[in-house]
């Protein structure tokens, strides 16, 4: 099943009421329109996502984010966001992944480090500095894919001698390229894991540049 405008209406209003009995007593739009499409995503993207890397976890369950949040650090009970993400240690954030994220707005995709350590960004930036043909093809892969790099640059450049498309990589506080849609006939399609697949797959020497970065310093 595709998502379609009964998913994005639950996560607003869901989040919207806020409330345990509300989500309880619609528990089964949750399931037939947030929860199945989603996990029923995550197996018709595997496949893509095993040519990308074998150890990478694909579970229709396990990668699949929850929709309350953990009363221990937020007033509110429920997101109005669903996301699944797709490592080789879902606990593990200094590894590279997947992710795809829906909202009631649209949708976003991309790879990259959700946490990266001094050590991490250490051993990356000696990388591109040395000219690292890893990282030549991983801009490229970038390039192709159309999915432009977040920007977590810092306010002042730290590396002035480099070329300015150098920069705009070694300047990063962490790792991630990021495509944002509001494309709502492009989410609501049945060819959404093939399109978003095809995007992961052309972005596989990006995720492999920053694979490597993370087995070396771990």
């Amino acid at each position: 099943m595709a998502f379609s405008q009964a998913t994005l209406d639950f996560l607003m209003e869901n989040r919207i009421n806020d409330s345990r009995l509300w989500f309880n007593e619609h528990k089964a739009e949750y399931t037939e329109y947030v929860r199945d499409p989603m996990r029923g995503f995550v197996e018709e993207i595997s496949p893509f996502l095993a040519k990308v890397d074998p150890m990478i976890i694909c579970d229709p369950v396990r990668s699949v984010s929850r929709i309350w949040r953990d009363a221990r650090y937020s007033k509110t009970l429920f997101r109005e966001n669903l996301w699944c993400t797709f490592s080789r240690d879902r606990h593990a954030f200094s590894l590279p992944g997947y992710f795809f994220e829906i909202t009631p707005f649209g949708f976003s995709y991309g790879c990259g480090c959700y946490d990266v350590g001094a050590d991490f960004i250490g051993e990356y930036r000696r990388l591109i500095l040395a000219g690292s043909p890893l990282f030549a093809e991983a801009v490229e892969a970038v390039r192709k894919a159309g999915c432009p790099l977040m920007d977590t640059r810092y306010k002042r450049t730290r590396h002035p001698d480099a070329p300015e498309w150098q920069r705009e990589w070694l300047d990063q506080r962490s790792v991630c390229v990021l495509t944002e849609s509001g494309d709502l006939g492009a989410l609501f399609s049945d060819d959404l894991p093939k399109k978003i697949g095809g995007k992961f797959k052309k972005l596989k020497p990006f995720y492999d540049f920053l694979l490597l970065v993370a087995q070396t310093v771990m």
